[in-house]
Order: C-alpha cells, then sequence, then structure tokens
C-alpha cells in the first residue's frame, strides 16, 4: 500500500478554498505529516469506500494552527487503485500495440491480476459543501446504466448472480445469529468456491471475537471451513496470510476486484474531460490533445469489447 500526492497541487487547492491558510510552509508539512500517518494507520490491503469510484473524503480536522476556529477541518478528496496496468496505457499512447484484439488480451489479464499493490491517491482539496459528482451520479443512473447496459467507467470482473446468491446472516445449529463480514474470492477458472467471513452478531453489536470462514461452493454447497479465535480485536480479519483462512492467495477480498487499475483510473479522467466538452462547458475539465482523444477512443473500444465477453461468459454460466 502507498499513498500519492502532489504536494503543489493541494498546497494551493488548500490556500484556494479556505483562506484562513495561507502559509505555504504550514500546509506542505501538513500534508507530508499525514501521508505518514495514513501509513502507520492504514492496513496494506484497506479500502477507504466499497463504491465502484474508489473515490473517497477525508474529513481533516488535523491541522495545528493556533489561529483556526473550533472544529476547523478541510476536506479532501482521495481515488483508490491497483496500480497496474502503465504499461498498456503507455504502448496504446505510443501507437506500438499491433491490433485491439492485443490489448484486449492484456487488458483482460490486468483487471484479473491478484497481486497489484493498492494505492491511495490524494487528489486535491474539496471546499465546503462539495461531494463527488461520480459517486452521485452513480447513484442517481444505477438502474438506469443495468438496463441500458451503458459501459461502466470500470470493468469489474466478479459474477453477479454468485454475489446475489451470498447470505447475509446466518443461524447456527445452536441458535446463534452470524453475520456477513466479507467476501473472498479468487478470478483462477480452477477455483469453484469462494470463502465468506463471518462474525457474530449480538445485541450490543458484532463480536469481533470468533472469525468463521464459510466455503460457499458454484454448486449451493455451503460448509464451515474454518473457525478461528482473535487473540484481541487487534488482529485483523482482511489481510493477505495464512490468519484469514488457510486458502491461497488467489483469493482477494471482493472490494479488492472492485477497484479500478491504474487504466481504468485514467480513463476515467479522461471521460471526465470529453463530459464536459460535451455539456458545453469548455475546457474546465482540462485540455484534451490529439493524444488523449486517441488514448481515449482506443481504450472505450478495448474496454466495451473486453465487457461485451465478460456479460456472454457470465450470461452462459446461468445456462
Amino acid at each position: 500500500m502507498k499513498i500519492e500526492l502532489n504536494i503543489g497541487h493541494l498546497v494551493e487547492r488548500t490556500k484556494e478554498r479556505y483562506s484562513i491558510l495561507k502559509d505555504d510552509k504550514i500546509i506542505e508539512e501538513h500534508f507530508l505529516n499525514l501521508k505518514n500517518l495514513l501509513i502507520d494507520s492504514t492496513p496494506s490491503d484497506w479500502r477507504f469506500t466499497v463504491d465502484p469510484t474508489a473515490k473517497f473524503l477525508i474529513f481533516d480536522f488535523w491541522f495545528q494552527h493556533t489561529s483556526l476556529p473550533t472544529n476547523f477541518y478541510i476536506i479532501i478528496l482521495g481515488r483508490t487503485y491497483r496500480d497496474i496496468g502503465k504499461d498498456l496505457l503507455q504502448k496504446i499512447r505510443n501507437k506500438t500495440f499491433k491490433n485491439l484484439n492485443e490489448c484486449q488480451e492484456e487488458y483482460l489479464k490486468i483487471i484479473s491480476n491478484p497481486n497489484a499493490e493498492i494505492i491511495h491517491e490524494l487528489k486535491t482539496v474539496y471546499k465546503k459543501g462539495e461531494d463527488i459528482s461520480e459517486v452521485k451520479k452513480l447513484n442517481y443512473s444505477i438502474y438506469e446504466s443495468v438496463y441500458k447496459e451503458i459501459l461502466p467507467l470500470h470493468i469489474i470482473p466478479l459474477n453477479a448472480k454468485r454475489i446475489a446468491s451470498r447470505p447475509n446472516a446466518i443461524i447456527d445449529k445452536d441458535g446463534r445469529v452470524w453475520v456477513r463480514q466479507g467476501e473472498y474470492v479468487s478470478l483462477n477458472q480452477d477455483n469453484k468456491s469462494e470463502y465468506l467471513l463471518f462474525e457474530r452478531l449480538t445485541k450490543d453489536g458484532v463480536d469481533k471475537s470468533v472469525l468463521r470462514f464459510y466455503e460457499f461452493k458454484e454448486n449451493g454447497s455451503f460448509i464451515l471451513h474454518k473457525e478461528s479465535k482473535r487473540n484481541s480485536l487487534e488482529t485483523p480479519a482482511f489481510s493477505n496470510n495464512a490468519s484469514k483462512g488457510d486458502f491461497s492467495e488467489n483469493f482477494r477480498t471482493q472490494s479488492y476486484w472492485q477497484l479500478p487499475t491504474y487504466i481504468d483510473a485514467y480513463f476515467t479522467d479522461l471521460k471526465y474531460k470529453f463530459d464536459r466538452l460535451s455539456e458545453k462547458k469548455g475546457d474546465e475539465g482540462g485540455p484534451i490533445s490529439p493524444d488523449d482523444a486517441f488514448v481515449y477512443i482506443n481504450l472505450w473500444l478495448i474496454k466495451e469489447s473486453c465487457w461485451k465477453k465478460l456479460k456472454e461468459k457470465e450470461k452462459n454460466s446461468y445456462l
């Protein structure tokens, strides 16, 4: 896991949107300290959101400055992505690919890779009252997108039927209730199972002292795989080691597979620029060069073809 940020941009946006903050050095030092804090506090496999846009907001009350009002905070926009896809993007930009089929195959490998490092990027600073427009639009149009089959910003290579069939709670033979707290999924064709993490639900909330992993097979079989006790509440449930349940490292959390890759995040930025132009808002999203147009069109074609292939594959799996 890494934290990435453009200090110069963050400093300028902070001064622009929070006029009470004027000292470049103080603001810069704050963001460097914030980066270290996030590194020291964030698990290697962590996501700040499960939203498909992978964008998140941080309300930052941590500014150490005597002249600031009580409860002063700034809003930081971040984005998480899997650090993979830069080579394909460069190949497209340099026009060194043979044909789109070659790119499609490479892209499918990229989105199915379970070993990419997670990057949390602090992108910019928002003023009070701003929201993540992509998240808002997604919530407004989610059903329209499903029925009209609009190409998603990034492709999530998961089986919707499996997702919809998972239990959210279990009542065991002793009359205890367990609730699903996570999922581990592999895209390896030989794996017909996924592993679901459950913790006991009590009146006081979720009891995190005991973890249960259930194996959920493609044929509908559902059995207890492993039960283990935490030594303390500090023991992580979501970590890429043997403590998660004795299954292979090809299994990653569902939210891992939902993260965009670098090439998806780049495509999203390009789409934003083109959308602003189509809305007749000039180059508000940034200038569009001939190279940007070439990359955007070819990425669209590659993603559209891959998306259709995955949809057809999923459709056939229901038959």
